[in-house]
């Protein structure tokens, strides 16, 4: 009995490695497979010709490395003059707005004259100021005739 166990036990081990290598073996021909249909780039080509891959991967770490620093030390750079250029244009801002400021203030104080010089007039009297008008009119229908008098001639 013992016997008819370990006969059935070694086929059923034979037919777990039986079923092991025919899987072993369908893996090998899809890799097979896989590597007929693979499309051979130059750079693959240049990649399995090299002796030292490693070395290549290196330089090109190292080259990507300081172009990181580059790229960050021109973006620290240019942020440092944008800043600058930030304050120059507050300063130019304060500066304009105090110029502002000084011209609302002149435009108050002109505003406050006229006003003072149209009470004046009209303390004065609308009679001297329609006189200065009758005077302008006078004036321009003066000129008017002058002007056609030259066209004439």
């Amino acid at each position: 009995m013992v016997e008819c166990k370990d006969f059935k036990k070694g086929i059923r081990m034979l037919e777990w490695e039986l079923k092991k290598l025919k899987m072993e073996a369908e893996d090998f021909i899809n890799k097979a497979r896989d590597i007929q249909l693979l499309r051979v780039t130059k750079e693959l080509q240049q990649r399995l010709m090299e002796e030292n891959v490693d070395s290549k991967d290196q330089r090109e770490i190292e080259t990507l490395e300081r172009t990181l620093e580059l790229n960050q030390k021109m973006h620290h750079r240019k942020i440092r003059s944008r800043k600058r250029k930030l304050e120059r244009m507050k300063r130019d801002v304060e500066t304009k707005q105090e110029e502002s400021q000084q011209v609302d203030r002149m435009l108050m104080e002109l505003q406050i004259d006229v006003l003072e010089r149209k009470q004046i007039e009209e303390l004065a009297g609308v009679p001297a100021a329609e006189a200065n008008r009758e005077k302008r009119m006078r004036e321009i229908l003066y000129r008017k005739k002058l002007v056609e008098l030259a066209k004439n001639q």
